[in-house]
């Protein structure tokens, strides 16, 4: 498919919050949406499961404080997410009722957990263990350590750097992506032998580049992310780009999309496209997001729904829009702004329909 074989329908609100609704993905019926709601009384967030066409919501945790993206365990039937308890990060599972919690650890990394494509197995990093990720199965309810420590494969100048992985596995399972300021490491998921990946320097002064966020392309071919660079982790970000890694080859793609900090992004399932979501300017000191489809191939990038400003006012920016399994439907963020100000009246859940999705359905 190229870019013009691509239609996207207007947004459909499905469900508003007047404090804010951040997308954590689709389960994999197509038909659900794990998503967290901020209660502005509590500072924190109900974490539930939405059925976008029944409009049913399903409340599996609650937390005090805002923590990451959670994630959604097929096998388990569950959501494992991280909450704040007496000032310690622990990682949680419910199964759907919020009083009765499995607590799995404790000092974990925020922003750690990744699903095994088995949907049975969870990643995720604890202080106790360092550079050494923790391997839990939710059918016999076990954590044990991976067999190799990270920290030891790099060595990093800044204590801090030697925590706060981040992790994700390829749909087959072959590949896991462990990622951390300054860093990019490629392991087999079968023989846990792994490298690093040179992600450059951006120039002498701003400094390494690393990834805010990355996804596997469906087919595992690819990997996206969302890079940028600075001196120190902390840092006010002056950038943040789209770079495309063929595993296969090595070789690092990075179109040029018409916007100054990409937030979110999102593949679709032929592994050839990706919808960016970014920031494209400011009004009033408010920053506009649009999306773009962009070709992994040619680089090229088409805007969708160029009249609709889209996203923001995220806890996380990867949790703005989702692409559903069968490729029919995006979930995305579509605030209402107040049209003088552009402040927030009330965050909403929007769906698009795209079409066509395979060229057998074309007219």
């Amino acid at each position: 498919m190229s870019l013009d074989d691509y239609t996207f329908s207007e947004p459909k609100v499905v469900l508003t919050n007047t404090s804010g609704i951040d997308i954590a993905g689709w389960l994999p019926d197509g038909e659900q949406l794990l998503i967290t709601s901020r209660d502005p009384e509590v500072f924190g967030e109900e974490i539930e499961v939405f059925d976008v066409r029944s409009g049913d919501l399903k409340v599996f945790g609650e937390r005090v404080s805002i923590s990451g993206k959670p994630v959604w365990l097929p096998t388990a039937q569950a959501v494992a997410y991280l909450a704040v308890a007496a000032q310690r990060l622990e990682l949680r599972v419910s199964h759907g009722d919020p009083k009765r919690i499995d607590l799995v650890g404790q000092d974990v990394d925020l922003l750690s957990l990744a699903v095994a494509p088995d949907g049975q197995r969870l990643i995720y990093f604890a202080a106790p263990t360092g550079g050494r990720p923790l391997l839990w199965d939710s059918t016999s309810r076990t954590t044990q350590a991976m067999p190799f420590d990270l920290n030891r494969w790099k060595s990093f100048e800044r204590p801090a750097n030697k925590r706060n992985f981040r992790s994700v596995w390829s749909s087959d399972g072959s590949q896991i992506a462990f990622y951390t300021y300054p860093a990019l490491f490629l392991v087999d998921g079968r023989t846990n032998q792994g490298c690093e990946v040179d992600l450059g320097i951006e120039s002498v002064e701003q400094g390494p580049t690393w990834i805010l966020e990355a996804k596997w392309s469906p087919d595992g071919h690819y990997l996206a992310m969302v890079t940028t660079a600075t001196s120190v982790r902390g840092q006010l970000l002056p950038f943040t780009k789209l770079a495309i890694l063929d595993v296969f080859t090595g070789e690092q793609l990075r179109p040029k999309l018409a916007m100054s900090h990409v937030w979110d992004i999102i593949w679709a399932p032929d592994s050839q496209h990706i919808i960016a979501l970014g920031q494209v300017g400011t009004m009033q000191g408010y920053p506009i997001q649009k999306a773009f489809l962009v070709s992994v191939l040619s680089g090229n990038s088409l805007p969708v729904l160029p009249e609709h400003i889209l996203g923001g006012g995220s806890s996380d920016p990867g949790m703005q829009l989702a692409w559903s399994p069968d490729g029919r439907t995006i979930a995305v963020k579509c605030p209402l702004l107040q049209p003088d100000s552009l402040d927030m009246v009330e965050d909403r859940l929007c769906l698009i329909t795209v079409t066509p999705i395979l060229a057998g359905d074309k007219p």
